[in-house]
């Protein structure tokens, strides 16, 4: 929140416990305005050939598209692998999606799924431009030459997240990439598995939200606050998705937040008859564990959640506060499931620190010898989780609270939860997280020219940042049973 000069990113040093990002107001102002002053001249132009090229090219779906978008036939599915000769690593995820690609192509009436490979240094234009592909008038999307639902299967460094997170923005985009190609064809055959299946395992959908809350923590507790809670209310009174609605908090008697519960609502669909099976969505909130600076435990560890076990103030995380790929065993059976984790680096993790200062005018901090997918999603995938929705770099609790610290934007999480409850695809269902991302972008110029409050402007830059932020793991088609 911003009524104090210093604010905290959700996120907490492996090494010892402190803050990963302390930010002050008024320094951070200053840098901003300098950015939006400096770039002025650069973003007309920028904007203005954007505008151009949302006339010509293929941007957002059609209105076919919009009214059925698990239509596979219209809305259409694809592959983006790197750029060629391929890996011994990437070659053997490409053999393991054979299976996936013929029963996408089932899916889509026998058109067979195109196939694309990204060329080093491409951003998101130089893709929808490349190789003459004939576009047509009036920036309506052709899904018959670009998909609307596009599959990364590389890893960040070779097809990087910048990369993903702007083609997200109009188009349904996921990534597949796993360090070890076995857990690859693991995820596929469970998912082929499940969306074959006529009886799904979950009976009934369920929604379990997650939330620590620490003494003295303003991240966690305003998560918990202005996040978890009003999401688990709103759907607790939702009649029309009958939907079931549990809650994990802090250290509430009997509900509390700790690694054993979750670790029991991990093992559901296992051979525990006493256990309750897997949720249909698990939304957490909570710190992510991030390093300093590069380390092999970074490869591990980094994006682990968080538990209510740490017990604050600075104290270095043990593995017994918090759960990491090491914890997701065998047995653990979580198909027919899909997660939300709002915390630091869940999803991955970038090369070099960004979206947390300005970096117009100043080099970014590298933060990792490599930009990668974090380990713990890997894992839950080839668990048979379906996706995983998660954070690469920081997080930060502008994406929820609004630009005046309100509160009320969990909105836009709602309508996410929403989408995949009824069933349409992942890839479609957090559209509302790239649409808040562009609404904030031209609301921040606004801001800037008018000469808003310095705490507002702070927090929509924040805000808008953090937006851009999220990412799916997985095939973006996949969806829960309806």
């Amino acid at each position: 929140m911003v009524s104090a000069r210093v604010i905290h990113s959700n996120g907490i040093l492996a090494e010892t416990g402190a803050y990963g990002a302390t930010v002050n107001i008024d320094e951070l102002y200053e840098e901003i305005i300098s950015e939006r002053g400096a770039t002025k001249q650069h973003t007309k132009v920028f904007l203005d050939s954007q505008q151009y090229k949302r006339q010509t090219k293929t941007l957002g779906p059609p209105p076919s598209v919009r009214k059925r978008p698990n239509d596979l036939a219209k809305a259409r599915w694809g592959i983006v692998l790197p750029q060629s000769p391929l890996t011994e690593n990437e070659q053997l995820h490409f053999q393991s999606l054979r299976d996936l690609i013929t029963h996408r192509q089932s899916q889509m009436g026998g058109k067979e799924p195109h196939i694309f490979h990204y060329q080093s240094g491409w951003c998101y234009d130089d893709f929808l431009w490349a190789e003459g592909r004939e576009l047509q008038p009036g920036g309506i999307m052709q899904p018959d030459i670009i998909p609307y639902y596009l599959c990364i299967v590389g890893s960040p460094e070779r097809i990087p997240w910048e990369f993903q997170q702007y083609m997200d923005s109009d188009y349904a985009v996921g990534r597949l990439w796993f360090d070890d190609p076995k857990d690859c064809s693991s995820y596929i055959q469970n998912l082929i598995t499940y969306e074959l299946e006529a009886n799904h395992k979950n009976s009934s959908q369920e929604v379990l939200f997650v939330g620590t809350q620490h003494e003295n923590d303003a991240p966690t507790q305003s998560s918990a606050t202005h996040l978890i809670h009003p999401l688990h209310n709103w759907l607790t009174d939702n009649e029309e998705l009958h939907v079931n609605s549990s809650l994990l908090i802090g250290n509430h008697v009997g509900s509390e937040a700790l690694k054993e519960n979750l670790l029991l609502r991990l093992k559901g669909n296992g051979h525990n008859v006493h256990s309750k099976p897997f949720p249909s969505l698990l939304f957490t909130a909570s710190h992510g564990l991030e390093y300093q600076k590069p380390s092999d435990d970074q490869y591990a560890k980094q994006g682990a959640l968080l538990c209510q076990n740490w017990p604050g103030g600075f104290v270095t995380p043990t593995p017994s506060d918090y759960i990491g790929a090491d914890d997701i065993t065998e047995d653990m059976d979580l198909s027919g499931g899909v997660a939300f984790c709002f915390a630091c680096f869940s999803a991955g993790t970038p090369v070099k620190q960004d979206w947390v200062y300005p970096t117009f005018l100043q080099r970014p901090r590298a933060i990792a010898k490599t930009p990668f997918v974090a380990r713990l999603p890997q894992k839950m995938l080839a668990n048979g989780l379906l996706a995983f929705v998660g954070h690469v770099s920081k997080s930060w609790d502008y994406s929820f609270l609004g630009v005046n610290g309100s509160g009320t934007q969990w909105r836009t999480f709602s309508e996410v939860i929403e989408e995949i409850l009824i069933g349409n695809c992942i890839g479609h269902s957090t559209d509302y997280l790239n649409d808040r991302w562009g609404e904030l972008t031209m609301y921040l110029d606004m801001q800037v020219q008018n000469k808003s409050k310095k705490e507002d402007i702070v927090s929509t830059w924040i805000a808008r940042n953090d937006c851009r932020g999220y990412v799916i793991l997985g095939d973006p088609a996949v969806r829960l049973a309806s």
